[in-house]
């Protein structure tokens, strides 16, 4: 199991646990305080949270009411009877109110490591062996090495995308592949008329290939962990569409890239 899906699994439950917590706090501060506690242990429950939680700190618990120790109706009255059975109300002294505070302790350090866990994933994410980043055009596009029209491309894992109906010379799509492993090679299928250039590099190891239409393989046994640069440059291609994939021996997984 990926770090990425443990980080994930462990926000799932601590975002889970400072919820019940929540709720738990709630519904025995509001039963000792005569208000309608599973109403409000409810709320919190639903609203993940924060809005429960910060609506009953401020409404809520203003609105605390006396109970009957006798036939255990809650009323607003601060009369020495129950306005119910008539008999004399036991008001409970502040200082037996207990307080509950390790469960919303509780609940704030699931909080904290939620964004813990949250910020782990990302890293995990973000550092994971692929492409990244999908985008989609449509119309012309310009750049600095030229324009293409109805260009579109994709990335996922270790496999990118790419099209286009037509393209000027020099123009150049990039993306950059994160590997955790050392790869060991490339398979590019290519779909148009004329011709394309593909150039792999990684800090001095290098492959340049005139690419027309067919399918290709490259061996990457120069190349090592990291990132690598792919980088198409159109020759005088047209209705072109592609698919690059690189193989590591490993599932692949989504990750950082660059574009241009």
């Amino acid at each position: 199991m990926t770090g990425f899906v443990i980080s994930i699994i462990a926000l799932t439950v601590c975002a889970l646990l400072s919820v019940a917590f929540a709720g738990i706090w709630v519904y025995r501060d509001a039963k000792q305080r005569g208000l309608q506690a599973g109403v409000w242990a409810l709320l919190v429950v639903l609203s993940g949270n924060f809005i429960g939680l910060i609506l009953y700190l401020l409404i809520g618990r203003k609105q605390a009411r006396v109970v009957c120790d006798k036939c255990g109706a809650a009323s607003n009255s601060m009369g020495a009877f129950c306005p119910v059975c008539g008999e004399r109300i036991a008001a409970v002294p502040p200082r037996d109110i207990k307080r509950h505070n390790g469960f919303i302790f509780a609940c704030i350090a699931c909080v904290v490591l939620v964004f813990v866990f949250l910020g782990m994933s990302l890293f995990f994410y973000f550092n994971a062996d692929g492409f990244a980043f999908n985008k989609q055009y449509s119309s012309y596009r310009y750049g600095s090495g030229g324009y293409a029209k109805n260009m579109s491309q994709s990335s996922y894992g270790g496999t990118w995308d790419f099209s286009f109906d037509e393209a000027s010379g020099g123009y150049m799509l990039s993306k950059t592949y994160n590997a955790s492993s050392p790869p060991m090679a490339v398979s590019v299928d290519i779909q148009c008329s004329g011709s394309i250039q593909l150039i792999i590099s990684q800090d001095g190891a290098s492959i340049n290939g005139t690419l027309r239409e067919g399918g290709y393989n490259y061996d990457l046994a120069n190349f090592k962990a990291g990132k690598i640069r792919m980088d198409l440059i159109n020759v005088d291609a047209a209705n072109l569409s592609g698919k690059i994939i690189v193989e590591t021996g490993e599932p692949p997984r989504l990750s950082e890239s660059g574009d241009k």
